[in-house]
């Protein structure tokens, strides 16, 4: 690099080169923020904790919406994986040599070879002059060791051009090295409008993720009565006869005393539930509806693969204890 405050064209270089690190500083600090933007945002969007209450969703049920939900999902981390692939581009270690050098750097090269390489510059590529530099003042070097009287006055003055010579073209070539480096990172790393395109998409994807998740299954908003949950129905329970385990669930819930007829159904209130394994009927016995003064007030949970829950279809007031709402008219 030229020493500071050097002269000529090549001292003309210092301002210019300080203006490509700061370039290059400040690409690296974009991408930094923008890398720390969407490692929150992920974290945020992406994480297991949800920003709102979800409601329960099953795969026998819900199928289609965690479907989508793991389909923009995929699409937001893989918007992420690219941004992110493109900011750490950025931080990549850069390399620059005379004979890789950035197409843009070679233009550059032939339209300003005075400022680069002196005015001393015959022509040929930069790299050869360098050697040819080095190569002199290597050989004069050598040849005052043992040069004497006038030899020596002479070959010390011819010293002293090869080595300015040496020092204006190897300013030069590291101002071409670090012009090319400036280009490989700002002009061909630099991060593009696209990705921060490809940011905000991830951010909306993320969004559109969380809100499918939180979305409530048609069945349950349907059932959803406001603050107090779904409204209860009454609904009448029964069990096939030859099934011997649903018979034993019936026996040890003590449900045949509270049978309301001769055709063995028992009357009583759904709270809520749809009746798969992942969201079964919460049940409560009516012992106001069985002809026996022994039936036990119960609540439990049920499948309907177990036992067959048939809602009433006409409506109905229930009598609630003391404790409880007076009635509860029901369709």
């Amino acid at each position: 690099m030229a020493d500071e405050g050097g002269s000529g064209p090549l001292g003309m270089l210092d301002p210019v080169i300080s203006s490509w690190d700061e370039a290059i500083g400040a690409v690296r600090t974009r991408a930094k923020w923008l890398l720390a933007g969407i490692g929150a945002v992920a974290a945020l969007l992406f994480g297991t904790a949800p920003l709102v209450t979800r409601p329960t969703l099953s795969w026998s049920e819900d199928t289609l919406q965690l479907l989508v939900a793991i389909l923009v999902a995929a699409l937001g981390l893989g918007l992420l994986a690219i941004v992110a692939k493109q900011v750490a581009d950025v931080f990549k270690p850069v390399t620059s040599s005379l004979a890789e050098l950035d197409e843009v750097t070679r233009e550059d090269l032939e339209k300003n070879r005075e400022e680069y390489l002196g005015p001393r510059d015959d022509g040929s590529p930069a790299q050869d002059q360098l050697r040819e530099a080095n190569r002199r003042v290597l050989a004069l070097e050598r040849a005052l060791t043992g040069a004497r009287g006038t030899e020596k006055v002479l070959v010390e003055g011819a010293l002293r051009e090869a080595k300015a010579y040496q020092s204006d073209i190897t300013a030069g070539v590291e101002a071409l090295l670090e012009f090319d480096r400036y280009n490989k990172v700002v002009r061909n790393r630099s991060l593009s409008d696209r990705s921060f395109f490809l940011a905000f998409g991830a951010v909306l994807a993320g969004i559109v993720f969380q809100l499918t998740l939180t979305h409530a299954p048609a069945d349950e908003e349907a059932g959803d009565g406001g603050a107090g949950g779904p409204a209860p129905t009454v609904a009448l329970l029964t069990h096939p006869a030859d099934d011997a385990e649903a018979r034993a669930v019936w026996e040890a819930l003590d449900l045949p005393a509270c049978t309301s007829g001769e055709d063995d159904t028992v009357v009583v209130l759904v709270t809520g539930g749809s009746g798969s394994v992942d969201a079964p009927y919460q049940v409560q016995t009516i012992p106001e509806a069985a002809q026996s003064p022994d039936c036990p007030r119960l609540s439990f949970t049920v499948v309907s693969s177990l036992i067959t829950v048939t809602p009433v279809p006409e409506k109905v007031t229930v009598e609630w204890p003391t404790d409880a709402p007076e009635e509860t008219p029901t369709e």
